[in-house]
């Protein structure tokens, strides 16, 4: 992602979808998916893993589809278009590497405040039985 980032500072639109496609493919790795498979199929098989749905599915098909098309044909996306793809990409990263570890990260924190807010205390009126 940093080398991502850099050739989008440096205006090298090519190197960036090349980079961004290149970015997916380590993550599909990273999630489980067997690196010879073909993106199609990478990810059909994110989505089976549940790793992604079918939205997520089909802007990835479009940023692997960008990404090739510079590889192989010099494409050279327009800034707007860059910045479709990086969010397209930081989307993908975000649920599938950080927002799950900020889930387990709060269900524990949660666990452990649940045992430090004290209880509610009722109120006992005049007559000796507790207030609703």
């Amino acid at each position: 992602m940093r080398e991502v980032y850099g050739a989008l500072d440096a205006d090298l639109p090519i190197l960036a979808a090349i980079g961004m496609r290149t970015c997916f493919d380590v993550a599909a790795i990273l999630l489980g998916v067997e690196g010879d498979l073909p993106f199609t199929k990478k990810l059909d098989e994110l989505v089976q893993r549940k790793k992604i749905g079918g939205v997520d599915k089909d802007r990835l098909a479009l940023l692997v589809d960008a990404g090739s098309a510079s590889v192989h044909r010099g494409w050279k996306p327009k800034p707007k278009e860059l910045d479709t793809l990086a969010e397209i990409l930081e989307h993908f990263v975000f649920e599938a590497f950080v927002a799950p570890s900020r889930r387990g990260r709060l269900d524990a924190d949660a666990k452990k405040l649940e045992g430090n807010v004290p209880s509610r205390k009722r109120k006992i009126v005049k007559d000796g039985a507790k207030a609703p």
